[in-house]
């Protein structure tokens, strides 16, 4: 059950927010293509309807994140709450107490924590060891406790310090949830979804034995984590986790140095997922490359193009046009 929990709450985040990222995706497409962009042949007009709807169908984005929004703050609730402990190990700090794990294991020893530990492992934890994307949120309060400080604004930022920064981020928008403003629901099931994708996406860079290939996808990988994690960055200034001028030049920095490094790849990149020529149905994106061509193709092709619009009359007739008359 808990297993069937979470599918649901990562599918519902995970519908919105792939959604508007496809929608922001042909438009940035769309208008890097120029006046070519908004031709009919060009396909980014039928790409734009087609998945307009998905914002909508199947739940409107706004309203199923509600449900990942319930999800995240019951588990955020049931860790706060948590397992009770009773020790008679009257040496330790922590004998006969009974208090919510969290508060054990930021108030006590490491004694004391590897006696809670063992009490997980024989207990059970809040969170079902099943979900292993979500077990960071045990240590949400030491998380909010770390800060990203780079050494210098040159600095390389790694595929593991965007995904710090985003346990880091969503461990705070989760508690100041708990206000239940609107606007931390929805910046909190984002941030949740990124972090997934990130994750899964590093241990797919992990499996790779081509070291090409790897080196490749590690780039696209932090080009992305940095590219979301830049539409947070007053949270987390906001948050503490980052301070002074250095860290936002190193983000922004790195987003500029990895579009160049991955500028010679981009066509490969495309290819390895791209739809076939006959479902894109786009004179521009075509695998040929041949773009003026199937321009031109098209329009040659494309019925009544090179006739008189029906109303061509209206236009070249002199009309007599009657006088506009004042209604005060």
């Amino acid at each position: 059950n808990d297993r069937k929990v979470y599918i649901h709450a990562l599918s519902c985040c995970g519908k919105a927010v792939t959604g508007w990222i496809a929608r922001d995706a042909i438009q940035e497409c769309r208008e890097a293509c120029g006046g070519h962009g908004y031709l009919k042949a060009a396909g980014f007009g039928t790409l734009r309807n087609n998945n307009d709807a998905n914002c909508t169908y199947e739940g409107d984005n706004n309203v199923i994140l509600q449900q990942t929004s319930n999800y995240l703050l019951n588990l955020l609730k049931k860790i706060q709450s948590g397992p009770t402990l009773d020790f008679e190990d009257h040496n330790s700090e922590v004998a006969d107490i009974k208090l919510p794990m969290a508060y054990l294991v930021e108030y006590t020893d490491s004694h004391s924590i590897t006696k809670i530990k063992h009490h997980q492992a024989l207990f059970g934890e809040n969170i079902p060891s099943c979900l292993k994307d979500i077990q960071f949120l045990q240590d949400m309060n030491e998380i909010l406790k770390t800060k990203y400080v780079p050494s210098s604004p040159s600095s390389n930022v790694g595929l593991s310090d965007i995904l710090n920064m985003y346990h880091w981020l969503v461990c705070f928008l989760l508690k100041k949830s708990q206000l239940k403003y609107q606007e931390e629901f929805s910046k909190s099931e984002n941030a949740f979804v990124a972090r997934l994708a990130l994750k899964r996406f590093s241990k797919l860079i992990d499996e790779q034995d081509d070291p090409s290939i790897k080196s490749v996808l590690e780039r696209l990988g932090k080009l992305y984590g940095l590219w979301s994690i830049d539409k947070h960055l007053a949270i987390l200034y906001a948050g503490g986790y980052i301070s002074g001028s250095v860290p936002n030049d190193v983000i922004k920095q790195n987003i500029i140095t990895l579009c160049s490094v991955l500028k010679d790849e981009a066509v490969t990149l495309v290819d390895v997922f791209a739809p076939p020529d006959f479902i894109l149905n786009s004179a521009l994106g075509k695998s040929d490359g041949k773009l003026y061509k199937n321009l031109e193709d098209a329009i040659m092709n494309t019925p009544g193009a090179l006739e008189r619009p029906y109303w061509w009359k209206e236009v070249v007739e002199n009309q007599e046009i009657p006088p506009m008359k004042s209604n005060l």
